[in-house]
C-alpha cells in the first residue's frame, strides 16, 4: 500500500500529469498553428501587392503578365477564403464541415483567370479545429476522472497508513508492558478500523487503475485520429497552396487552374 502522497515516479501519476500537460500544450499549439495559417494566407496578398509595385514602369511584357497573373490568382484565393468564411458563419454552428464540399471555382472576368480551390482556407480551418483542435475534449474528461480517482486513492491510502502506524505503536507499547495486544480493547478496535480502511484503499486503487487504463486506451484513439486528420487535411490544404503559388507565378502552366 502506498504512503498516500503523489509519488512523481508512479506510472499512474506520471500518466495523468503527462496527459494533462500534453492537452494544455496541444491546445496552445493548435491555436498558434491556426494563427500561422491565417498569417500565411494574408502574407500571400502582401507578396502580390509588393510584386505589383515592383513591376511598375518599363518591364518585359512576359514578366508583367506573370506578375499580374500571380496577383490575380492570389486575389481570387483571398476572395474564395472570404466567401467561404462568410458562408460558414451563416450556417449552423457545429455543422460547418466542408470536407465533402465541391471545389470552389472563382474567376476574374477582366483577366479571364480562374482559380479552382479544392480546399479553401475557411473550411480547412474549420475542419482542423473540429477534428484536431477539439479532439482532446473527451480526453480531458477522462483525465479529470483519473485525477479524481488518484486523489481518492491517496486519501484512502493515507488514512490506512495512519491507522496502521497507530496499531504498530500500540503493539510496541504492549510489548514493553508484557501484555498481549489481543487482550487490549483499544488494539482490537484499531485493527478493525485498519482492515476496513485497507479494503477501501484497495478498492480505490482498483478504480484508479481502471480509470488509467481507460485513459491509456482513449489517448491512443485520439492521437491516431489527430494524426490521420493532420496528415490528410493538412496535406490537402498546403498542396493546394503550393499549386496556387506555382500556377500564379508560372503564368498558367497548369491550364489556368489552381487545385
Amino acid at each position: 500500500m502506498g504512503s498516500g502522497g503523489s509519488d512523481p515516479s508512479n506510472p499512474q501519476v506520471l500518466l495523468i500529469h503527462n496527459v494533462e500537460d500534453g492537452i494544455k500544450r496541444f491546445g496552445n499549439a493548435s491555436k498558434e498553428y491556426v494563427a500561422a495559417v491565417r498569417a500565411v494566407s494574408a502574407s500571400l496578398e502582401h507578396l502580390a501587392v509588393a510584386m505589383r509595385q515592383l513591376s511598375l514602369g518599363d518591364i518585359p511584357p512576359e514578366l508583367h503578365a506573370r506578375i499580374d497573373r500571380f496577383g490575380t490568382v492570389v486575389g481570387l484565393h483571398q476572395s474564395a477564403a472570404a466567401t467561404n468564411n462568410n458562408n460558414n458563419r451563416k450556417g449552423s454552428v457545429g455543422n460547418e464541415s466542408n470536407n465533402d464540399m465541391n471545389s470552389v471555382n472563382h474567376r476574374n472576368s477582366a483577366s479571364k483567370v480562374s482559380v479552382q480551390l479544392d480546399y479553401p482556407l475557411a473550411p480547412y480551418i474549420n475542419d482542423f479545429s473540429k477534428d484536431v483542435g477539439s479532439a482532446t475534449d473527451d480526453l480531458k474528461m477522462l483525465t479529470k476522472m483519473a485525477r479524481k480517482k488518484q486523489e481518492e486513492y491517496e486519501s484512502a491510502a493515507k488514512k490506512y497508513n495512519e491507522t496502521r502506524l497507530e496499531v504498530e505503536k500500540i503493539e510496541k507499547s504492549d510489548v514493553k508492558k508484557n501484555r498481549n495486544s489481543a487482550d487490549n480493547p483499544k488494539y482490537t478496535k484499531k485493527i478493525e478500523k485498519r482492515e476496513k480502511q485497507r479494503v477501501e484503499a484497495e478498492q480505490k486503487a482498483q478504480e484508479l487503475n481502471k480509470a488509467c487504463q481507460a485513459l491509456i486506451t482513449r489517448r491512443a484513439e485520439v492521437m491516431t485520429r489527430v494524426m490521420d486528420a493532420m496528415g490528410s487535411q493538412t496535406f490537402r490544404y498546403w498542396n493546394g497552396i503550393a499549386h496556387l503559388m506555382q500556377d500564379g507565378s508560372m503564368g498558367g502552366s497548369r491550364s489556368n487552374s489552381v487545385v
